[in-house]
């Protein structure tokens, strides 16, 4: 037998190195594929869909954890409703939660929370953001109405499934928050679209348009921006009264708000505008004459969290809520001092920037503000206080919002390696007759 110098074996040691390095690679990816395939396709019960003459219906199932949205249910979803919307006979489509509870009470935390602080399945809850968002611009882009019933709870991933469609009715049970800054988290799902403007879609009505300068966009942005870094809730009419739904119809109308809209058949030389105009009417049919909208508490909302306020950081808000010196203002600065630190900075910076973008940059915007929450210790420090653990005790990163540099705060807004940006498809155009 022929023998082999110790330095010739180490040679061939040493050339078998990239080779295993290749193979430990090879095998990672097989890895990530097969985690991935496990998560391809939602039970068919999770999401019920209808067919009825030109209305189709989608209803969310999982009433056991409020409809919460999970991944297979987004990959079930979006080819679906791009399937509606290249489907000519189409007139709209119904949105509903299962049960009497929610609506939709959000996204899928205890699987962010397992996989995302684990960086061998991170990607997993990088792909439910990528996925959730185009599913959300798809819905905010396309032109068939989406018309969502938000009998219920609406928070979190709820948010993105109703509030970027052209028809949102809510109802005397309904309850909308984003308290997400409460997790370490920032309000997403096009957050950064739907909330710095809800003041300006107020003041404005008919006249409202989504984009503006810089200086119209200042102002109005009190009310997004209360809602976005105390997550406080708004319930029933208050939903309709500040504009986040487009009609307020008491629940026991709902059967025939259902039977009402799925008479319609239109033709095709019906135009779209026309057909809008049409569900409006008829929702409008239906529809409970609320109160209107507290003036005198809007407007200390907006000089608190607005925009144009002199000191416009978080720690002028607090400053600002300690001079008013009222029940209400003592009680939304307590709230402030126990969430995120870091999460408020971010998310003021959030709505601030989000004022001005297109539905597209808030996307990308909130995709990189997620891929860098991925990495950051309160996120997964709240959901442990407040979802697993259930202590209500974090330990944030941070102690106080004075602590929290701007470099950190930059941090989350800055871009992406180019293959790992967010890429959005607009919602496809009707064509051919399909399901």
């Amino acid at each position: 037998m022929m023998m082999m110098s110790r330095r010739a074996m180490n040679g061939l040691a040493r050339l078998g190195r990239p080779t295993q390095v290749a193979m430990a690679m090879s095998t990672k990816g097989q890895n990530i594929e097969v985690q991935r395939m496990k998560l391809r396709d939602a039970p068919f019960e999770e999401v019920v869909y209808g067919n009825d003459v030109g209305i189709r219906t989608v209803t969310f199932n999982r009433p056991n954890v409020l409809n919460a949205l999970n991944l297979p249910m987004i990959r079930s979803l979006t080819p679906k409703i791009n399937k509606f919307e290249r489907n000519p006979t189409v007139n709209a489509i119904i949105f509903e939660g299962a049960g009497e509870k929610a609506f939709c009470a959000g996204g899928d935390i205890r699987f962010l929370y397992e996989n995302g602080k684990n960086p061998e399945t991170r990607h997993l809850a990088l792909d439910f953001f990528r996925e959730e968002y185009r599913l959300n611009y798809t819905l905010a882009t396309m032109s068939t109405p989406v018309i969502s019933i938000i009998n219920g709870i609406t928070m979190g991933g709820g948010v993105g499934l109703s509030m970027h469609g052209k028809f949102v009715v809510a109802t005397e049970k309904t309850t909308f928050a984003m308290p997400e800054t409460a997790i370490g988290f920032f309000p997403d799902v096009g957050g950064s679209y739907i909330l710095p403007r809800i003041g300006r879609k107020i003041a404005t009505q008919e006249k409202y348009t989504p984009l503006v300068s810089g200086a119209d966009a200042l102002v109005g942005q009190g009310l997004g921006t209360f809602l976005a870094l105390t997550g406080e809730r708004l319930k029933g009419a208050e939903v309709f009264g500040v504009a986040l739904a487009t009609h307020f119809v008491e629940s026991k109308e709902l059967v025939d708000l259902r039977n009402h809209l799925v008479e319609f058949d239109f033709s095709p030389e019906v135009r779209q505008s026309m057909r809008d105009d049409i569900i409006d009417e008829s929702i409008g049919d239906l529809e409970t004459e609320v109160d209107e909208t507290n003036q005198e508490f809007l407007s200390t909302v907006e000089a608190v969290f607005g925009a144009t306020a002199k000191d416009d950081t978080v720690e002028g808000i607090m400053a600002r809520l300690l001079a008013l010196d009222t029940e209400w203002s003592r009680k939304i600065h307590t709230k402030l001092t126990k969430v995120s630190p870091l999460s408020l900075k971010v998310t003021l910076r959030q709505m601030r920037e989000g004022a001005t973008k297109t539905a597209a940059e808030c996307f990308q915007m909130e995709f990189r503000m997620a891929t860098r929450m991925m990495e950051n210790p309160d996120f997964f420090e709240g959901v442990r206080s407040v979802i697993i653990d259930k202590d209500n005790a974090p330990n944030w990163l941070h102690k106080s919002v004075e602590a929290v540099t701007d470099d950190e705060v930059d941090r989350f807004f800055q871009p992406l390696p180019e293959d790992e940006e967010l890429v959005l498809y607009t919602a496809a155009p009707a064509s051919d007759d399909e399901e």
